[in-house]
């Protein structure tokens, strides 16, 4: 198995594709005609999917999205939060779209995550939020010392949330985290993202659409 950034177009459309069956089956969105789910800052310079790759084929990803003026995915649901964040950090990153089209050792879905983390503390991200299943909560808090910053929201203007399935509301709760607390021993989850690639061109190597609009 190979764990690196996607480095072909194929590549991304395979992990697309990976994070939206997983994503239909967990209730989270429904199902898009193309089978394909990515977040549009993934293909841009602030953006990288780490993927998990067996025989040529993707089966796991990580996806990674570094704040910038076309924000980030989680603005649609913690707007406000998200806004207070950026006022007492530096600079802040979203990681997500954790999936994989079959059960991975929980090794795999580790280094992914911290090849991640490392390519964001490269970049000056100094802290990171996610989102999650309620049901998975729990496992991320006592994994990797995830605070929950956000609950699930009960209103998005003034649709209930239950019928605003397109970004799946009403399964999303926001943890985060100070990253450099994340990757050191203060933290109870830094033992799990010793995986540091150290070679500065690991992630040059990513595919890149041209004319990049960021």
């Amino acid at each position: 198995m190979e764990i690196r950034p996607a480095e072909k177009l194929s590549e991304l459309i395979q992990a697309g594709e990976v994070i939206h069956d997983a994503y239909v089956g967990e209730g989270i969105i429904k199902p898009e005609p193309s089978g394909v789910f990515l977040h549009s800052q993934h293909l841009t310079k602030q953006g990288m999917l780490m993927v998990a790759i067996e025989d040529n084929v993707v089966i796991g990803t990580v996806g990674s999205i570094i704040d910038s003026t076309y924000g980030l995915p989680l603005d649609n649901v913690f707007g406000s939060e998200l806004k207070r964040l950026r006022s007492n950090h530096d600079k802040i990153a979203e990681c997500g779209v954790i999936a994989s089209s079959e059960r991975l050792r929980p090794s795999v879905i580790d280094t992914m995550i911290g090849y991640s983390l490392w390519w964001l503390m490269h970049m000056g991200v100094d802290f990171i939020v996610t989102s999650c299943h309620p049901d998975h909560t729990a496992f991320y808090v006592k994994r990797y010392g995830l605070e929950v910053l956000a609950p699930i929201p009960s209103r998005m203007g003034d649709k209930p949330v239950a019928r605003y399935p397109k970004f799946g509301m009403k399964l999303v709760e926001m943890p985060g985290i100070s990253l450099r607390q994340l990757l050191t021993n203060e933290n109870k989850g830094a033992r799990l993202f010793r995986a540091d690639p150290k070679d500065e061109k690991f992630f040059e190597k990513r595919y890149l659409p041209a004319a990049l609009p960021i």
